[in-house]
């Protein structure tokens, strides 16, 4: 036994109620548990582990609270890294609570062993990370309850103010109604966060262990951080209620997929030079780590459809942070938790009325429920925004996630004072963890096979479409698609008649989802080069198909039409292009008139001749010097040219609009697993707040992909 601080240790453990031991620390949660001091804790701290990097971090740490200018720390640190360190842990029993945070494959066995001998045990979520752990877990508690000890994991987020008050809203019936029962595509409670891989924590860049990285040791993102958002959904729908995840837990659907980590990023993190020969085969072709941190889960909680989604990136765009949405549906109202840009990434609270009901008739029942929360609550406030309220909390309410380790170890300090766990948190925690292991199963088989899970919402100021007819607008906007990209022959040329024009749109409207694009503008005979063009045909063409554009809000013309542009073979190239150029000039002032942009579409040379390269079609539109004639980026067609990304960095302003497939069989994102990151970083190098649209093969099927596809372009959009 060896102690990490120079200084003696004197403090008599008969003279405390809890001593605590810390067993194999591999997660920086485990020392944010000692950030701070306890009155009935004894200031000596036993650690148990293996010796290496992830107990010299947790070490450090501590040390770190102990050395800080304000509000130091005093633990005196023990250590033991015995290869047998755990059988020592169990055989000394120097403390009475044993603080399990680390690497998750061994935490539910270390838990297990624990209570079988004795010793309470608070653990970081999550306790169990699959099907068979959850079957060990319940076995703990079993042991735990006839050994008279406390098992308790970490749930700081039940004390974010926020939370608190949209629980507190949620449960006052004159503002929120009843809770609805929602349906699997609009569900009444959702939660999703947004994690980073690399970050900053207690004022320092957070090194990982490479562990993290391996699922099979850290677990899955839908076992992992989604234990918080199962955990709030049933406290504070069902707060102090037991739940029986037998009767009152039905799992509809489960998503996962995974994050793109290259070696740079790896070894950003963990200061490693590359990946350890154990995440090696989980490569891709590319040498990025496929990382499945991304989850979620479909359910109904006591009949109440919910649904929680957990994504991470590798770091937060510039100025960006972890993001939180949460929404409680009521009958009156909706109760509300946003974090992002908007609220400058901190998580602010807000109520807007349910549908049929006014903000006016809200405001006064509002107001009331603030003024009785406010001896609870001092200083808390209701404010009006437009048709929605924001309720202001003193910033002595934002303690911050690190601080509530603390609050969670006083409140479980509190129940071995007592003796015993309210009666309804064992059997939530055993719910819980049944919900996500029994998740990841059904993820990883993918059943039930009819399931369309929505994709986890991700904040980014990109807009997502497919290239689809408008009769599937209701199936994107359940899946969380913001357009349609339709077709110009099947919507706006003149061969469509007016009456099938407006059944189109009104079918699109009638789902709730705008057609933001259309391509397929020229039909092949239209001749745009070559000795015979056809011009003023065009001209005449594109006032019917400008005109309902306007009509039906499509903001993007998209002018491929390889055929009808393609050059004549022995017909001169720079003649040719300059007939582009007087053509796009006649369609400028057009275009203007109607509120539409043109994009010129750069095809693959298979397709057509002329206009291959971003680079290409940017100095067409940059000759041509029209504000409504710009140009447009496929990612497919930029591949198979062996275009790179930095042409969508010098087309800068010029770009507005994207399309994107798979490289070898022009797939939807996600079915090959293609990593698109390169682009969208060059997206948000030049601010692009655009559409992106999928045009391409769907593999086993839209409805079976449209999901991860979604979840695929979100997750890399916001990738470092």
């Amino acid at each position: 036994m060896i102690c990490s601080s120079c200084q003696k240790a004197s403090a008599n453990s008969s003279s405390y109620s809890v001593t605590l031991t810390t067993m194999d620390p591999g997660h920086f949660h485990a020392a944010l548990v000692q950030k701070s001091m306890y009155p009935q804790v004894n200031p000596n701290v036993y650690v148990y582990a293996p010796a290496g990097d992830d107990l010299n971090e947790h070490l450090k740490r501590i040390d770190g609270y102990n050395t800080r200018a304000e509000t130091p720390t005093a633990w005196k640190q023990h250590v033991y890294t015995g290869a047998d360190y755990q059988a020592k842990l169990l055989e000394e029993k120097k403390g009475n609570v044993v603080v399990l945070s680390g690497n998750n494959k061994l935490k539910t066995e270390y838990i297990k062993n624990c209570v079988d001998a004795k010793l309470n045990v608070l653990a970081d979520k999550p306790m169990c990370i699959d099907a068979k752990g959850f079957e060990l877990l319940k076995k703990a508690f079993e042991s735990a309850k006839a050994n008279n000890v406390l098992l308790y994991d970490i749930m700081t987020e039940r004390y974010e103010i926020t939370t608190i008050l949209q629980k507190e809203l949620a449960h006052t019936p004159e503002v929120f109604g009843q809770l609805k029962p929602g349906t699997e595509q609009d569900p009444s409670i959702v939660k999703e966060s947004v994690h980073h891989f690399s970050k900053i924590v207690s004022g320092s860049p957070l090194k990982r262990p490479p562990w993290f990285f391996d699922t099979t040791q850290q677990g899955e993102g839908i076992v992992d951080v989604t234990t918080h958002l199962v955990d709030l959904s049933m406290w504070e729908a069902f707060p102090e209620q037991a739940i029986d995840y037998a009767k009152d837990i039905n799992i509809v659907s489960a998503w996962r997929w995974p994050t793109l980590i290259s070696k740079e990023q790896f070894s950003g993190v963990t200061r490693l030079a590359d990946f350890p020969d154990y995440l090696k085969p989980q490569l891709n072709t590319a040498g990025q780590l496929q990382c499945f941190a991304n989850g979620q889960i479909n359910y109904t909680l006591r009949g109440i459809h919910t649904k929680v989604a957990v994504t991470w990136a590798f770091e937060a765009p510039a100025g960006g942070s972890d993001t939180h949405y949460s929404i409680m549906k009521g009958t009156k109202a909706n109760v509300i938790i946003l974090q992002g840009a908007e609220q400058k990434y901190k998580p602010e609270l807000y109520v807007e009325p349910a549908e049929g009901v006014t903000a006016q008739q809200l405001h006064s029942a509002l107001f009331n429920a603030i003024i009785k929360l406010q001896p609870k609550y001092p200083g808390i406030m209701a404010m009006r925004e437009n048709n929605r309220f924001k309720i202001a909390i003193p910033e002595s309410y934002r303690v911050g996630h690190e601080a509530h380790f603390a609050q969670v170890t006083e409140k479980y300090l509190k129940y071995l004072g007592e003796g015993k766990l309210p009666d309804w948190e064992t059997p939530n925690m055993i719910a819980k963890y049944q919900t996500t292991t029994t998740a990841l199963s059904m993820a990883k088989t993918g059943n039930p096979q009819d399931s369309t899970p929505a994709a986890a919402a991700v904040e980014s100021g990109i807009r997502f479409g497919i290239c689809t007819g408008s009769g599937n607008g209701a199936l994107l906007k359940e899946n969380g698609y913001d357009y349609i990209e339709e077709g110009v022959q099947s919507l706006l040329a003149p061969k469509v008649t007016n009456e099938q024009f407006a059944q189109k749109v009104a079918q699109a409207r009638a789902a709730g989802i705008p057609i933001y694009a259309c391509n397929g503008y020229l039909p092949g005979d239209m001749n745009v080069t070559g000795p015979e063009t056809k011009h003023d045909a065009i001209v005449e063409y594109s006032e019917t198909v400008f005109r309902r554009a306007k009509e039906a809000g499509v903001r993007r013309i998209v002018f491929g039409s390889g055929k009808a542009r393609q050059i004549p073979d022995g017909f001169d190239r720079q003649k040719a292009r300059g007939q582009f150029v007087d053509l796009l000039k006649q369609l400028g002032p057009i275009a203007a008139r109607y509120d539409v942009i043109v994009v010129i579409e750069p095809l693959r040379s298979g397709e057509c001749n002329f206009v291959n390269t971003v680079v290409e079609g940017t100095a067409i539109a940059r000759d041509v010097n029209h504000p409504n004639i710009k140009v447009l980026a496929d990612f497919y067609h930029m591949a198979q040219e062996n275009e790179g990304p930095e042409a969508i960095a010098a087309a800068g302003a010029m770009l507005q609009h994207c399309h994107i497939a798979e490289k070898e069989k022009r797939t939807a994102p996600g079915i090959a697993g293609d990593d698109f990151t390169p682009y969208f970083k060059a997206l948000r190098q030049i601010n692009y707040a655009g559409g992106v649209s999928i045009e391409g093969g769907w593999g086993e099927g839209l409805q079976k992909n449209i999901a991860r596809a979604l979840a695929t372009m979100k997750t890399q959009a916001i990738q470092q």
